[in-house]
């Protein structure tokens, strides 16, 4: 059977079942599966043409910050006009050793940057999809500009039994080690 065929004919099972059960009809009042009006299946037709909100959503990775307003608006065309409802906006930063491409990077929060996230929300909305932003700069814990203290902190607690009296001296690694044995230090 082939694949439309099928789905077809599931939606229909699924609004005569409905009818059915719901509104307490026969399986002998429905005489012919072709006599359903296509209309009646509004599930089916949301599955063929769905909203932008149903629609596949990307990650939009924004590499090195190296954005321009022309290549934002002519990217997003294209995911809309591939069926895509909305993008995740990553900008990650490059590594400072990396091919900078001959392409300016802007800074994360500057005008420049802000400027070009408000094109692509006024574009989004134009074509009707759904913009999101990952709050960061592809510096989940702290950009590499920040104070330590600016940074996002981790309070590990750990509980040694000691009997006393003792002197008692240990290290951050033994903490690190005893609070989860997946926390690395840095």
């Amino acid at each position: 059977m082939k694949r439309r065929t099928f789905i077809k004919n599931s939606a229909i099972g699924i609004i005569v079942g409905y009818n059915f059960v719901n509104q307490q009809n026969s399986w002998s009042n429905v005489s012919r599966w072709d006599r359903i009006n296509m209309e009646d299946l509004k599930p089916y037709k949301l599955f063929k043409a769905p909203p932008s909100y149903c629609r596949p959503f990307v990650r939009w990775w924004w590499n090195g910050n190296k954005v321009e307003k022309e290549e934002l608006v002519r990217e997003l065309r294209l995911m809309k006009k591939a069926g895509i409802g909305g993008v995740e906006i990553n900008p990650i930063a490059f590594p400072s050793t990396g091919d900078d491409l001959g392409i300016k990077s802007l800074t994360w929060l500057s005008d420049e940057w802000i400027e070009m996230l408000n094109v692509v929300f006024d574009e989004a909305k134009r074509l009707d999809m759904t913009c999101d932003l990952i709050v960061g700069s592809g510096w989940p814990f702290g950009e590499e500009t920040l104070q330590g203290e600016e940074r996002a902190q981790v309070m590990l607690i750990n509980a040694e039994k000691l009997n006393g009296p003792v002197t008692y001296e240990s290290s951050q690694f033994n903490i690190f080690r005893a609070g989860d044995r997946f926390i690395t230090q840095t």
